[in-house]
C-alpha cells in the first residue's frame, strides 16, 4: 500500500507459527506476535525485498 509519495506500508499477520513482530522490528516497525507492521521508503524497497 502506498502512503503519500514516499512510503510503502506493510502489515503482516500470523496464525502462531511465525512471530511477525520480530520481522517488523527489523524494518523499524513493531506490533504483536500475531500482527505487526512497518513502512519502507519507496527508494529502498528493492534493496530490502
Amino acid at each position: 500500500m502506498l502512503y503519500g509519495d514516499s512510503y510503502h506500508l506493510r502489515s503482516s499477520a500470523s496464525k502462531g507459527l511465525v512471530d511477525v513482530s520480530a520481522i517488523a522490528t527489523k524494518f523499524g516497525g513493531g506490533g504483536h506476535k500475531h500482527a505487526a507492521g512497518f513502512s519502507v521508503p519507496i527508494n529502498k524497497i528493492q534493496i530490502k525485498f
